[in-house]
Parts: structure tokens; sequence; C-alpha cells
């Protein structure tokens, strides 16, 4: 699905689609609410910096060697465009998306269970076990609503 399509965007607004959305069938294992509000609240400014936790401790891995001490045209970590970052909905944690390094989907590899996630800067929903979005229209997926505005409410104070 194309969140930016119009089309799309008023068919969901109109209710034509709450008879086509499925509701996605790992939506009830893997949000957790409760542990997110925990999470969150315990780790506002995570949130808010929203930086994904396996970058960081990549990039402070790296030791500076002769060769970058030089000068050459490198570019930092700080001069890239920043990752999309992604909130796992089952445990809380931040990951960067398949666009960037791909920590989100390798969290989900490593944990099954984890398979709902949710982009910061959107709040669009991700389900890696079916590979699609968590469309959540009245009546259907609305758990993920209450995660996004949780989510919102955070990211907004």
């Amino acid at each position: 699905y194309d969140f930016e399509n119009e089309s799309f965007n008023d068919d969901l607004e109109n209710g034509s689609l709450n008879d086509d959305i499925e509701i996605c069938p790992h939506v009830r294992e893997a949000v957790k609410i409760n542990k997110l509000k925990k999470s969150i609240n315990n780790k506002n400014t995570y949130i808010v910096d929203a930086q994904c936790k396996k970058c960081i401790s990549q990039v402070e891995g790296i030791q500076e060697t002769p060769d970058l001490m030089d000068g050459d045209n490198i570019t930092s970590e700080k001069e890239t465009v920043p990752p999309q970052i992604w909130l796992c909905l089952t445990c809380g944690k931040l990951h960067c998306g398949r666009y960037d390094k791909k920590h989100a989907i390798q969290h989900f590899n490593e944990n099954k269970s984890h398979s709902i996630v949710m982009k910061l800067d959107t709040t669009e929903a991700w389900c890696y076990s079916c590979d699609k979005p968590v469309i959540s229209p009245t009546g259907k997926n609305q758990v993920i609503n209450q995660a996004r505005n949780i989510i919102s409410k955070v990211l907004k104070s």
C-alpha cells in the first residue's frame, strides 16, 4: 500500500476499504500495549531522540585509523540522511528500517513473535510476518491505534 496515495486515503476515510481490510493475525500476540507504555515511559528521551541503538553501538565501536585521520573526503554519520526508525510494538526497541541497515528486520528474524513495528515519523504500522502494512480503520486492528496514540503523545511532549 502507498500511504501517500490520496485515493487510498480517501477510500479509507470514507469507509469503503473497511470490508476489504483484514485483521492482521499477528497483532493480538505481537502488540503489547502495557509493555510498550512501560518501555516508552522509562525511556522518553530514547523515543524522542529516535536513533537505532544497533547503529549507534556500531559507530561507537569504530576506531579512528591513520587513513581516516588524514581528512580525506569522508562523510560522517551525522552528515548522512537520518535512517527511518521503527519501534517494535512488542518490546519497545528502536531499530532502523529496510532501507538503512535493516536492524528492525534483523530484530524480527531473531525474535519471530516481534512482528509488528511502527515507523516513528509517520506512525505507519508494518507486519514483518505478513510482509505488509497493518491498516487500522474503525473496528479493525484497534490496538494499533492505541499504540499510535501512545507514541504520538510522547513525541509531542
